[in-house]
């Protein structure tokens, strides 16, 4: 460890300072010409400085931090703030990483003569960089003074000082076979590789699918396009025709169906998985199209710019200057549940199955499972769903219990603190599951036989076969990858995006967005970073629920239950209310009980002493989803509460609830409609 000096630490200063810079001066106009070239350079010379800037890391004053619970990593400004003779700060690694990443990477790269105390970037560079790196170890003098010169001048001949299995050293210039490798073909990694391609980088993506422990494998594109989002929101689609057919359609004169009909379910699943067959071939021509490399083997991590392949039975290296990894996750079964592994299936399997589920038993009250839920009672089935505590946690809980209601009132059955401990395969078939219901001291046990086992109780990052140590990248116990809010990793050459990243909203347009700016960032000298605040998101049940911004327990914990107003309206849609929709029986209380409850809820939550701007949007509806994408946008843009109250609303429709919500939580009214036209004030 060695203590900074003022002018190394203000180098580092300038390689971690977000704000844009100056306009460049004339004289860093070669400079600025050689960027793709000093890139080159650059990453040569972070293997070989890596040991001797390092100790960077560990000398940052805490006032040199800026952080904010509104952003979701620790950002870094105000080079005035670093002086000499500090204490010592141990930091995470996934918090920093080296003064010569910070070099590679946003915003500096950008910023190539960012005047910092009276000196270009350039003349800083060339001056403090060499009072750290005569102190290295492990790094030749002479090899110090040419990594400093490759900097400044765009060229090198440096060589890097090892190249150890677990070395992070990179290769030397000619020995790299591609400028990024990204590990995972799923939405996120597609997107990142498409656009590196887009800006002259040599692109490779690796690609390959384990099978389920059901043995369920797919094609290109990752979970959305296979098992997630494209083939869930056709089967839940199909679901809402089906109820449109069987129940609003005779009650509005169409004849020849009747309410008893089930899907045919394997010309369902044929025609779902011919749809993704073709999205598959789509993604295979696209890469193509862009000039990537596409590899269908399993790439596991040899050192920190090597990945090891196995291709028709040939062992392989790709050696990359950058690896972004983006494989994404699977669902969990736990192996503690006898017969769970060898029984039950996963969302991985659901929509390939080959035979109708009939009576099924979803495990868990995440998204995916009530959604499985609800498409599978729509379309027909006998669906029980096992709540060990809450739905949809992490979601607001007066919007997630409307959800619960309405899948009641559908006909799904909930057994709630339900924990399943043990499966047993039948000879009938039939999947005989016991249950602890309750507490184990207080508690009972249960015993029911089921057709399908559908486990959706969390999912875990796809990561425990990469061989992440090798490079040096740190995860947590779970497999996750800890990351900064830009995808660095401990490993400076190392990236990571999406469903693999520890606290990433796992939402495919997320992880889209995330791969294009990395991309960018690491081969268009953009300083654009992700912004993970107030993305908008739906749970796909037969009745939707949207959301964006803070839910109301997020809010109280931000902003004080005082300072919140709090608007809501419940109502039912003008067309449930002409054909009479009524409860399932199951949800019955008695005879008399048929009605179904207003499913529709909107909540608005705004901040009393901001003027009542709005940082919470929540709609449970039909097209919940298509409803809340444009509200996402008044909430990024700041809008207020008198700016819903002054827009004219569309009518009749469901979405204009939000223009003429007057009745506050606080306020202790019923906020539920007992006629007119839905979202309107007609009746």
């Amino acid at each position: 460890m060695y203590p900074l000096s003022r002018s190394a630490a203000t180098a580092y200063a300038v390689a971690t300072t977000r704000p844009p810079s100056p306009p460049l001066p004339s004289s860093s106009a070669a400079f600025t010409r050689r960027v793709p070239s000093l890139r080159r350079s650059a990453l040569r010379f972070e293997s070989a400085t890596r040991r001797s800037t390092s100790s960077v890391l560990h000398f940052l004053p805490s006032r040199a931090i800026a952080s904010s619970s509104d952003t979701p990593s620790p950002r870094f400004h105000a080079p005035s703030v670093f002086s000499e003779g500090f204490s010592p700060l141990a930091l995470p690694s996934a918090a920093l990483v080296p003064l010569s990443h910070r070099l590679l990477s946003s915003p500096l790269r950008g910023q190539s003569s960012l005047a910092v105390s009276g000196l270009s970037l350039c003349e800083s560079t060339a001056l403090h960089i060499p009072a750290q790196t005569q102190q290295g170890r492990g790094i030749a003098s002479e090899r110090k003074a040419s990594a400093v010169h490759a900097v400044v001048q765009g060229h090198s001949e440096m060589t890097p000082a090892t190249t150890s299995p677990n070395s992070s050293a990179a290769p030397a210039e000619g020995e790299f076979d591609c400028d990024l490798a990204v590990i995972g073909g799923g939405s996120g990694g597609l997107a990142c590789a498409k656009m590196a391609a887009a800006h002259g980088a040599k692109t490779v993506v690796f690609d390959f699918v384990q099978p389920s422990t059901q043995g369920s494998k797919w094609g290109l594109g990752g979970t959305c396009v296979n098992v997630g989002c494209v083939p869930k929101y056709l089967f839940h689609h199909t679901a809402l025709v089906g109820k449109a057919a069987h129940w609003d359609g005779p009650h509005m004169g169409w004849k020849g169906h009747t309410d008893d009909e089930q899907i045919d379910w394997n010309a369902c699943v044929e025609k779902v998985q011919n749809y993704i067959k073709s999205l598959n071939f789509g993604y295979r021509t696209g890469l193509r199209k862009a000039g990537v490399t596409y590899i269908n083997a399993y790439a596991k991590f040899q050192s920190a710019h090597e990945l090891a392949y196995t291709l028709r039975g040939e062992n392989k290296v790709c050696r990359a200057r950058n690896i972004v990894v983006a494989c994404g996750g699977r669902p969990h079964i736990p192996e503690e549940v006898e017969g769970a592994l060898e029984l039950a299936i996963t969302s991985d399997d659901i929509f390939a199955l080959k035979h109708a589920p009939n009576k099924t038993l979803c495990v868990g009250a995440s998204y995916i499972s009530l959604e499985c839920a609800g498409f599978l009672r729509e379309l027909g089935f006998d669906v029980t769903v096992a709540v060990r505590s809450i739905l949809l946690r992490g979601f607001d809980r007066q919007c997630a219990e409307q959800v619960g209601l309405c899948l009641e009132e559908a006909g799904v059955r909930f057994l709630r603190e339900a924990i399943p401990t043990k499966m047993v395969k039948q000879p009938n078939g039939k999947i005989q599951v016991t249950f602890q219901v309750g507490s184990k001291d207080a508690g009972r046990v249960h015993v029911e036989e089921f057709d399908t086992v559908l486990y959706a109780t969390g999912r875990k990052a796809d990561t425990k076969g990469l061989d992440l140590q090798a490079a040096g990248v740190n995860t947590t116990e779970s497999g996750k990858i800890i990351c900064d809010g830009d995808g660095h990793t401990s490993c400076p050459s190392v990236y990571a995006i999406g469903d693999t990243v520890q606290n990433f909203p796992e939402l495919t347009p997320v992880a889209i967005k995330a791969g294009e700016i990395l991309a960018r960032r690491l081969f268009a000298n953009s300083t654009e970073h992700m912004d993970f605040t107030n993305i908008p998101t739906t749970v796909f049940t037969p009745i939707e629920y949207a959301h964006t911004g803070y839910s109301e327990e997020a809010a109280e914990a931000k902003f004080g239950k005082d300072d919140l107003e709090i608007y809501l309206f419940q109502f039912s849609p003008l067309f449930f209310s002409c054909v009479h929709r009524e409860k399932a029986e199951s949800a019955r209380q008695s005879p008399e009980d048929v009605d179904a409850t207003p499913p529709c809820l909107a909540k608005l939550i705004c901040v009393k002493s901001d003027d009542e701007r709005v940082v919470g949007i929540h709609f449970v509806g039909p097209n919940a989803g298509e409803v809340m994408q444009g509200f996402a946008l008044a909430v990024r843009l700041g809008a207020k509460k008198r700016d819903f109250d002054k827009c004219i609303g569309i009518h009749p429709t469901n979405a204009e609830a939000f223009m003429a919500l007057s009745i506050t939580k606080a306020s202790g009214e019923p906020f539920m409609a007992t006629g007119g036209c839905g979202g309107g004030k007609c009746g």
